[in-house]
């Protein structure tokens, strides 16, 4: 690869992931300043696949926290990838770690939450 095409990645890269963090600080289940302990109070008695999204421990890893259908509040990592071209997550099984990606935040979501699309309740800053 030569000098140029190399810095032209890289830049595209750097676009990319800065447009996608922008995407999920604009998304209406984002809550920049709740931790986990926030996230559950805010979660307390919502419905099932209610969801927020929020920073996680390092550029670019972020957090899904939901109401799982036992009722039961889960958080799950997820962080920007480039390399895959999409974002992505790892969830552990018994087998080992599994790899589900998707290309938007919108497919991912149903995926983390193991529920349909139509069923994913976002929860606004509006609505605590």
């Amino acid at each position: 690869m030569s000098r140029i095409s190399s810095y032209t990645n890289q830049v595209d890269s750097h676009y990319w992931m800065k447009a996608n963090q922008q995407l999920i600080q604009k998304h209406p289940a984002w809550h920049e300043d709740a931790d986990a302990w926030h996230a559950e109070a805010l979660l307390d008695g919502k419905d099932p696949f209610t969801y927020l999204l929020r920073k996680g421990d390092k550029e670019y890893a972020y957090f899904i926290t939901f109401v799982k259908e036992d009722r039961n509040i889960k958080h799950q990592s997820f962080t920007l990838e480039h390399d895959r071209g999409g974002w992505y997550y790892k969830n552990g099984t018994a087998y080992g770690p599994a790899e589900i990606i998707g290309k938007t935040l919108e497919e991912l979501i149903p995926q983390m939450l193991h529920c349909e699309p139509k069923k994913c309740i976002p929860l606004s800053q509006f609505q605590t």
